[in-house]
């Protein structure tokens, strides 16, 4: 079983925190050891890191979860559609409560993942049972 850290930015780690948030969605980079989330299986854990512009400035706690589910999902014709691809198999207010289609496009963009999204596809991880 491993153990993978999440550093997460406040308003998704809300999402998270309160439960309306259960699936958390990761970009794979296999150069970096601590991103190889596709190596990821049911039974890991997560551990989702609140990061904001000072990282922790309120020393939010750290939350951890079982992983109860893992779904990859290969690079499409557009990062556009391998995003929503995922978010038709698995539901917007699964990965994304509160959150337009188009805003969700524009996050992924904003968080320069559009390259790797092309390279490496995306993963899902369904959150389990919180353990902490």
């Amino acid at each position: 079983m491993r153990t993978w850290e999440l550093n997460t930015v406040l308003n998704i780690y809300a999402l998270i925190m309160n439960g309306r948030k259960t699936y958390d969605t990761r970009v794979p980079d296999p150069s970096k050891p601590n991103k190889r989330i596709n190596e990821a299986e049911v039974g890991d854990r997560v551990v989702i890191v609140p990061v904001g512009y000072d990282f922790n400035p309120l020393e939010l706690p750290r939350l951890t979860y079982s992983i109860a589910d893992i779904k990859p999902f290969k690079p499409e014709d557009t990062w556009q559609s391998t995003i929503i691809s995922m978010l038709n198999s698995i539901g917007l207010e699964k990965v994304f409560p509160s959150y337009s289609l188009d805003e969700v496009i524009e996050m992924y963009e904003e968080w320069s993942l559009v390259e790797r999204i092309n390279k490496y596809g995306i993963v899902a991880i369904g959150l389990g049972k919180r353990l902490a």
